[in-house]
């Protein structure tokens, strides 16, 4: 297969091309289902023809409720090979969250995968879609609804493969609309890039999100690997099957990370297979990257990317530091047809000096569902794209992370950077992961409060007194609360808003 062919396919059609190439080649499998890529192929033309016959086209959507199994990538696959675009429901969302998602994107069809009951039945009835079901343990459509009159399915701009809606922590969740074309160019360019590592992958992500569609499941499949699919992240199950399966690659949040290493199971031999270590989505702890250096010498590799971007953008690995500790805010530098900046108030770049995060993709997001497209025709390359994200590029181009802009608040006419208290707390003996966020304070406007994962029996005047010694008075926590785990969003990044309400109930 040549690079020219390869660059003209769309994700379903790499699956057929392995198919027909390496047709007995291990695809996927969950606990119900194993397919090969022959197998696998013709499950997707089988469903995308059903998916025909209920009115699925180009430019219009299939909502599907279920966790990662061989039948929810049977169906992505074959949304998108009918011109469809996908829109993952997360099962562990609320009826509310699930609703408002339905309502916003007017789909044409709502697929639940083994989840058939009264919450699913009443969501058809009352987002006025019809419906069907999928057999988890078949793979195949095993019961169908109408809907009653409702309005019209939205249609999005021909050859979209997903709309993802953002997970909503700052925020009302917005529906970015990603590109058959993007999402397969970001696929091949992350195969190719981790080639060596992506024989066997584990995808535990929820369907929802990016890092399901395009970082584990797109990438994968463009590789033909194997993937194993687990409903839910399970550390004690991450450490059976990094041994049962020899996994290549390890991949997931940093939280993740720090669940399996603390498994008592979690022993060298278990990860003698594993060939990278992949994280993004948040900064590592540095004792987490010990717990991990302890378990393999694979090398480690941070990854910076967002939906908007629809895969990661920039890398650093342990190569490319003194000690692997450093990685821990690290977001690298841009690879491939990728460019990271960080910009002052001006707009001017800026080096060694700190300011916002603006990265520039060719296979950016198309846009944002309601709005107007974006426009590209100006500038092939893409235009810089706004993060939110605040850091600072060294010498080398190696970019480190300082926090989200939207999380900065002042207290006393000072303005605080959470992320700063954060990683100073971290390296306090003892603290696992620390959430630092604003509580209103009568004289300040606001002060900083923590949440911090450690012992139940932590002194909290200890690590005020730590923090002192290397931090401003106004940054040292007035509040702190101890928590056995951080409360956590189902992508598996912080919670802020849940850690804000933990501490103001504390507080009284």
């Amino acid at each position: 297969m040549t690079v020219s062919s390869q660059r003209s396919m769309l994700l379903s059609h790499r699956v057929s091309a392995w198919a027909v190439t390496e047709p007995a080649r291990p695809a996927i499998r969950d606990r119900h289902l194993a397919m090969t890529y022959r197998e696998l192929d013709a499950a997707v033309e089988d469903t995308a023809r059903q998916l025909r016959n209920h009115g699925v086209r180009n430019g219009r959507g299939v909502a599907v409720m279920t966790d990662p199994t061989v039948a929810a990538v049977v169906m992505m696959l074959a949304v998108m090979r009918v011109g469809g675009h996908w829109i993952g429901l997360n099962p562990r969302y609320s009826r509310r969250e699930q609703e408002l998602i339905v309502r916003r994107s007017a789909p044409a069809v709502l697929v639940s995968v083994g989840r058939v009951g009264a919450d699913f039945g009443d969501l058809a009835l009352e987002t006025s879609v019809p419906w069907l079901a999928v057999d988890p343990t078949t793979g195949k459509i095993s019961a169908q609804g109408t809907a009653r009159a409702g309005r019209e399915p939205i249609e999005v701009p021909a050859g979209t493969a997903s709309v993802v809606f953002t997970s909503g922590s700052t925020g009302a969740p917005k529906g970015v609309i990603i590109s058959a074309a993007a999402l397969a160019a970001n696929c091949r360019i992350a195969a190719t890039r981790w080639r060596e590592c992506l024989d066997v992958v584990l995808c535990d992500l929820p369907v929802n999100h990016v890092g399901f569609i395009g970082d584990i499941v797109g990438t994968a499949l463009w590789a033909g690997a194997r993937i194993i699919l687990e409903p839910r992240f399970d550390p004690a199950r991450t450490v059976e099957l990094a041994r049962s399966h020899r996994l290549t690659a390890w991949t997931g949040v940093p939280a993740m990370f720090a669940a399996v290493a603390a498994e008592t199971g979690a022993t060298p031999a278990a990860f003698r297979a594993v060939r990278r270590v992949l994280w993004g989505g948040a900064a590592m702890p540095p004792q987490v990257i010990d717990a991990v250096r302890a378990l393999t010498d694979a090398p480690l590799t941070t990854v910076y990317g967002s939906t908007e971007t629809v895969g990661n953008i920039a890398s650093a690995d342990s190569g490319d530091v003194a000690h692997p500790r450093d990685l821990a805010a690290m977001l690298g530098s841009a690879f491939g047809p990728f460019a990271m900046r960080v910009v002052g108030d001006s707009g001017d770049a800026l080096v060694g000096q700190a300011g916002r995060i603006e990265v520039r993709t060719p296979f950016g997001y198309t846009g944002y569902l309601g709005d107007a497209p974006r426009s590209e025709r100006d500038d092939p390359q893409g235009s810089w794209l706004t993060t939110g994200d605040l850091g600072v590029i060294d010498g080398r181009g190696l970019a480190r992370y300082q926090g989200r802009a939207d999380h900065l608040f002042k207290t006393g006419g000072y303005f605080v950077n959470p992320q700063e208290i954060e990683q100073e707390l971290q390296r306090i003996p003892g603290v696992a992961e620390a959430v630092v966020v604003p509580m209103a304070d009568d004289a300040r406007g606001h002060v900083p409060a923590a949440v911090i994962s450690g012992p139940a029996d932590m002194d909290t005047d200890q690590l005020r007194h730590a923090l002192r010694a290397v931090l401003a008075p106004y940054k040292v926590p007035r509040h702190m609360t101890v928590v056995a785990s951080l409360p956590r969003l189902p992508v598996g990044k912080v919670d802020r808003g849940a850690a804000r309400r933990l501490l103001e109930q504390e507080a009284g």
